[in-house]
């Protein structure tokens, strides 16, 4: 299997995970920032969604086998699930950032493997999310200052 396929499973498993983890923040967020905090998690888990489809097309694409079990995504990921389910803003936000900040590992990762093997559309995907997980970042710890 290629690097790059590899890495794509490792993204695909990890935004599973962020999936189910920014619902938990998204339903157990407490206090006088819940309503903010609550759209915000809604918006990312959303994009987990979608980073889980397009990587498993990506995959298929090269000619890999996307993950399709949650024992198959337990094996790949890089993330503890989280087991709390009570948070406030700062807790959320301060994790959010901390797992974006993982995010934008792999994907930067991701296009140099890409870019080794001359994979431009993969490469391109990549760097995509890179600057958009960038922005987000920008906007999350400014939030935090």
């Amino acid at each position: 299997m290629s690097s790059v396929i590899k890495q794509l499973q490792e993204i695909q498993a990890d935004s599973h995970i962020l999936y189910v983890t920014f619902h938990n923040y998204h339903w157990n967020v407490k206090g006088m920032q819940f309503f903010p905090v609550h759209e915000m998690t809604e918006k990312l888990y959303d994009a987990m969604s979608e980073v889980f489809d397009d990587t498993a097309e990506r995959i298929l694409q090269l000619g890999g086998t996307p993950l399709v079990t949650l024992s198959e995504i337990m094996a790949k990921t890089t993330l503890k699930e989280e087991s709390k389910n009570s948070f406030d803003a700062v807790a959320v936000i301060g994790n959010v950032v901390k797992a974006l900040e993982k995010m934008l590992a792999q994907w930067s990762t991701l296009s140099k493997l890409a870019e080794e093997v001359r994979d431009t559309t993969t490469m391109n995907m990549a760097d995509d999310k890179v600057a958009e997980i960038e922005k987000q970042l920008w906007m999350y710890k400014a939030t935090l200052a």
